[in-house]
């Protein structure tokens, strides 16, 4: 799945890997993915792969049982004010860990691309991803 508006491309995307484009897929899947299949640039097996791990998903949370509140895991108290977890701090540790062990994602060194030799750029993102203090390049910052 993408992040919010972050898928760029229309077949490629699909091949690759995504199963489902959030918010909506009508940018690059709508016009291009229902002719995949019909002119083989998808297989037909991928598209009910990807189905299926939407569906698997869907299930495995009991969304399919009405008793099962959409958004499973939010608080309830979502737009109230929330303790801020600073990776910097060593009391939030056990977050921290907890979150890392949840938002893991698997890479396949294809090609024995990694470890990557020679990176012009690298991107980290995310609330504490920044720069060590001392290492910050001056690329078009004021402040």
């Amino acid at each position: 799945m993408s992040d919010w508006f972050a898928q760029h491309t229309g077949i490629a995307s699909a091949l690759g890997g995504f199963d489902m484009v959030m918010p909506s897929g009508i940018t690059y899947w709508a016009p291009s993915l229902t002719e995949a299949v019909p002119n083989a640039s998808v297989p037909e097996s991928r598209i009910t792969d990807m189905a299926t791990r939407i569906m698997a998903a869907w299930f495995f949370t009991h969304q399919d049982n009405s008793d099962t509140p959409v958004a499973v895991g939010f608080t309830s108290k979502y737009l109230q004010p929330y303790r801020v977890v600073d990776a910097r701090d060593s009391n939030d540790a056990g977050t921290l860990l907890q979150g890392a062990i949840e938002g893991h994602v698997l890479v396949e060194n294809t090609n024995e691309t990694l470890p990557l030799q020679n990176p012009q750029i690298m991107s980290v993102f995310g609330y504490d991803a920044r720069p060590p203090d001392g290492n910050t390049p001056n690329i078009g910052n004021s402040g």
